[in-house]
């Protein structure tokens, strides 16, 4: 009766446990989702982002611009004061003109690397979350194996030790004092 008793009592604790550790791996998979959510969200925004609209780039086109405008200004400056020729002053704005361009197209030509360098740090970004979450998984796999294992061994175990008689002193004292306290109560009911 009391082995009988324990053996149920330890299967319905493993299988408790099991529930908690269920409950406890659906959570971190739902934070896992979330985290992948938001990596996918900042990849999208910032590979689909021009780089020369980044603050970055803008940064430095502004100062390229305001440099630019300064050369240009003492060139326009220059070619009044020395009299160039008009074939002079167009080779000098040209000539200006070359390093801003050259510098504007690198500066796009970065985007490119950006955009590969973030398509890189996103998949590992990916991987390291897929390995997360199958590490999570092969930890609840073996949490069930385990909590099942464990509640049925030990309710095995109860189980041969009642039926060897290793209760049987436990089940006499339950009998004796319980078992009068239990009849006392229906005579009790009864009576009346």
């Amino acid at each position: 009766m009391i082995g009988t008793a324990l053996a149920i009592y330890s299967m319905i604790s493993g299988l408790a446990d099991n529930f908690k550790a269920k409950q406890a791996a659906e959570q971190a998979k739902i934070a896992l989702d979330a985290r992948k959510h938001e990596l996918d969200l900042e990849y999208k925004t910032d590979a689909n982002m021009d780089f020369l609209n980044t603050p970055m780039a803008k940064s430095a086109i502004s100062l390229l611009s305001q440099k630019y405008i300064e050369n240009a200004r003492n060139l326009a400056q220059h070619n009044v004061i020395t009299g160039a020729s008009d074939e002079k002053a167009v080779a000098g704005s040209e000539a200006l003109q070359k390093p801003y361009v050259n510098t504007i197209s690198q500066l796009a030509g970065y985007g490119q690397q950006r955009q590969d360098a973030l398509m890189a740090q996103d998949r590992s970004n990916m991987n390291a979350l897929f390995g997360m979450e199958y590490n999570a998984d092969m930890q609840k796999s073996q949490n069930l194996m385990d909590a099942g294992g464990n509640a049925f061994n030990a309710a095995g175990g109860i189980l041969m030790a009642n039926s060897l008689g290793a209760f049987g002193g436990a089940d006499s004292w339950v009998k004796k004092y319980l078992g009068n306290w239990g009849g006392g109560i229906a005579k009790a009911g009864t009576s009346g």
